[in-house]
């Protein structure tokens, strides 16, 4: 690679080069690409100055000390000279040459992911500033050094570099039988070792033996060549590329019915081409054996609860502060949803709850209750929002008045003799005998006129 591997000049090149980085202290993973190629210019014309190769190294000090370190003088010469680089492109070369390439070649990095440059450049290239500044500058690691409990926790989250970063990362995940994973971002969350949000993804291995979550902090310039207890990540070498695919078995965003969800979210984020044989395998491993198969069953389920605790007082009286959130930006209906019963959401829900509205993190009560990991008010909760949207949000939001036709209609209620609807009824028979009566009576004194 680089100036090291030339034919030709290689025997000068590399003596040049190696007595320079001994005073210097310094070695090949330290020079980025536009360096090589600088230094390279600048030892050729001196060696066609006809100097030796202990001039030459002479040379390259002195320029080093004029300016700084060696690294500013390949960036003025650069610049004055050949015409590379400058501004965005400086951010990149300063980046890549500042981090810490000697810990990512002993950790095996380089044989695990693409060259550090090439991450670099394509944060450069996908995140506009200062986004992709903040991801570039950040520390240089494989591992939070004060990170807390296990590696892929919360408190102790995987270092990667942008979304495209997690994706990568996750695309290349194996758990201990050499399965990928399938995945999907659930929210960002505050972590006690980061000073940004950090991303969680739920993961679930194609074999079906393994589910968890995964989370991941996405301000640093490259990815870990670490893998969380139990876990691989595959080589780069294996796969017979200079760069890792931007693509896997999973999204940057949440999906509901997950995994089966991801059905038509990778094809959207991928394209048909990557995404449909993808697709493919997911549904084929999980549609029968896995994911929640409860559409039919489950309206069925929530109609016949809900039916029997919805009444008109409730649509009457109801108000949107069932929806306020508390000092966490949680409603009652996502309290809930983690920690109560189906018995109380249902109740939620009658009394007007709606179960579309989501937390500060962007989840609704439903992605909060499988986070929890209470599948039943999940499936419920997932009946709830496809009722809300046909019918509960007319219900209790839009319409204000509501004849019994329509009422029973819409709900699928039979009128029940409780105390409050004979009030009702006996309210409305009264009012009419009153205006028969007084009608009756007007006709008989024109009759008799």
């Amino acid at each position: 690679m680089g100036i090291f591997g030339r034919s030709g000049e290689q025997e000068y090149l590399e003596s040049v080069c190696s007595k320079f980085c001994l005073e210097l202290d310094l070695s090949q993973q330290d020079f980025s690409e536009s360096d090589e190629q600088i230094l390279y210019q600048i030892i050729l014309s001196l060696r066609d100055k006809g100097l030796s190769v202990d001039d030459s190294v002479g040379v390259i000090l002195q320029l080093s000390s004029k300016h700084g370190d060696i690294f500013e003088a390949l960036d003025n010469y650069g610049q004055m000279f050949f015409g590379v680089p400058t501004n965005e492109g400086r951010i990149k070369e300063t980046a890549i040459r500042k981090h810490n390439y000697r810990s990512f070649t002993e950790n095996g990095g380089e044989n695990i992911h693409e060259a550090v440059s090439i991450q670099i450049e394509e944060i450069m290239s996908l995140y506009p500033e200062p986004l992709s500044s903040s991801i570039i500058e950040g520390d240089d690691l494989d591992k939070i050094p004060h990170g807390k409990g296990q590696f892929g926790s919360v408190n102790n989250p995987i270092p990667v570099n942008g979304a495209i970063g997690e994706i990568k990362y996750l695309s290349k995940l194996r758990n201990s039988s050499g399965a990928p994973y399938c995945f999907h971002r659930i929210g960002s969350f505050d972590s006690d070792v980061s000073k940004f949000p950090v991303d969680c993804y739920e993961i679930f291995s194609l074999d079906k033996t393994d589910k968890r979550e995964l989370y991941f902090d996405m301000y640093h310039p490259r990815r870990s060549s670490l893998a969380p207890a139990g876990l691989t990540i595959e080589s780069l070498r294996s796969q017979n590329s200079l760069t890792d695919k931007p693509y896997g078995y999973g999204v940057d965003s949440s999906v509901d019915n997950f995994p089966l969800g991801l059905i038509g979210e990778i094809r959207e984020l991928y394209g048909s081409e990557i995404g449909v044989p993808l697709e493919d395998r997911i549904k084929k491993v999980f549609e029968n054996e896995c994911g929640f198969d409860h559409e039919e069953q489950d309206e069925i389920s929530f109609d016949e609860r809900i039916k029997n605790k919805i009444d008109r007082n409730a649509i009457l009286s109801y108000t949107a502060s069932i929806d306020k959130v508390n000092s966490e930006g949680l409603t009652k209906l996502m309290i809930v949803a983690q920690k109560g019963s189906i018995n109380d959401l249902i109740e939620l829900i009658a009394k007007g709850a709606d179960p579309t509205v989501k937390s500060k993190n962007g989840l609704t009560a439903s992605r909060l209750a499988l986070r929890a990991k209470k599948k039943n008010n999940y499936k419920i909760l997932k009946s709830a929002e496809t009722w809300w949207k046909e019918q509960g949000r007319r219900l209790f939001v839009e319409d204000e008045k509501f004849n019994d036709a329509h009422f029973q209609s819409t709900v699928r209620i039979t009128p029940k003799a409780n105390s409050n609807n004979n009030s009702v009824t006996d309210g409305i028979s009264l009012t009419f005998l009153f205006v028969a009566g007084a009608f009756v009576l007007w006709a008989i004194l024109v009759f008799m006129r």
